[in-house]
């Protein structure tokens, strides 16, 4: 049985079309979805937790601020903590 994450889904819906209410709700469903498929502590659920996150930040939801740092944390316990992948985090907590 192959498992499909929702990181292939998103590939075909890029955060810039998707910044209205229905962004939320999208990023919620594949944040559920990986930690279902692959765990809660997986590399690819930083970028989940980013893009949720970021769209907290548009929504002005504080909740973003969880989300945000929880990318940092599984970015740093990853080792995959590299600039090209914790600087758009880091802005996304900026703009808060």
């Amino acid at each position: 049985m192959r498992v499909v994450c929702s990181a292939e889904h998103r590939r075909h819906a890029p955060r810039h079309e998707l910044a209205d209410g229905r962004a939320i709700a999208i990023y919620e469903a594949s944040l559920a979805a990986d930690e279902k498929a692959l765990g809660g502590d997986h590399p690819r659920l930083a970028f989940d937790h980013e893009n949720l996150g970021a769209a907290l930040v548009i929504a002005r939801d504080p909740a973003a601020a969880e989300h945000l740092q929880r990318a940092l944390a599984i970015l740093r316990g990853s080792g995959r903590a590299s600039p090209r992948e914790v600087v758009p985090v880091l802005a996304a907590i900026a703009a808060m």
